[in-house]
């Protein structure tokens, strides 16, 4: 049970190949965790963050981000409407998490 929604974007150190439709490996993976109390904004909200990390340069720039503090604001550069941030970060290097807490769901 949490109360409001959380993210954490990971860059790994190795390329997992998940025979994706694009057969491109994965470097990147952004999780979502979402209130079930919240469930009427999740979508709006996904679809957002996928319209972001859909964008070539925001995937280019996040990989090339040597701190949490550049890899967000990447991830702020680009509107989000329908979420604000209070964030929390550790360091951002391959296989380490950048934890960024939502609120407003």
């Amino acid at each position: 049970m949490i109360s409001s929604p959380a993210a954490s974007l990971t860059r790994l150190a190795q390329l997992i190949d998940f025979d994706g439709p694009n057969d491109d490996p994965v470097d990147l993976i952004y999780t979502i965790l979402w209130p079930a109390s919240a469930t009427s904004a999740f979508l709006p909200a996904l679809s957002q963050i996928c319209r972001l990390l859909r964008a070539s340069q925001v995937r280019a720039r996040l990989r090339q981000a040597r701190t949490s503090d550049e890899a967000l604001a990447i991830l702020e550069a680009k509107p989000v409407p329908a979420i604000s941030t209070n964030l929390h970060t550790c360091c951002f290097e391959p296989g380490v998490l950048v934890s960024r807490h939502l609120s407003n769901a």
